[in-house]
C-alpha cells in the first residue's frame, strides 16, 4: 500500500478514526464518524432494497 493509494473505505475510515503508524497518521474523529454514518445508512438502504426485491414467496401446494 504504497503512500494509502489503494485504501478501501474502510481502511481509510480506521486510518481517520484512530490514525496509523508513523508520522502519517492524522486523526479526524468528526469525519471519521460522518464517514461511518454515510457508510451505514448505504448499506442499510442496499440491505433493504435487496430484501426487498428478493421476496422470498412461499408457494402452496
Amino acid at each position: 500500500n504504497p503512500s494509502y493509494a489503494t485504501d478501501t473505505l474502510v481502511t481509510y475510515f480506521y486510518r481517520l478514526a484512530f490514525g496509523a503508524e508513523g508520522a502519517v497518521g492524522i486523526t479526524d474523529i468528526g469525519l471519521a464518524l460522518a464517514l461511518g454514518t454515510v457508510l451505514f445508512l448505504i448499506l442499510s438502504i442496499g440491505t433493504l432494497l435487496m430484501l426487498r426485491f428478493f421476496d422470498r414467496r412461499t408457494v402452496q401446494l
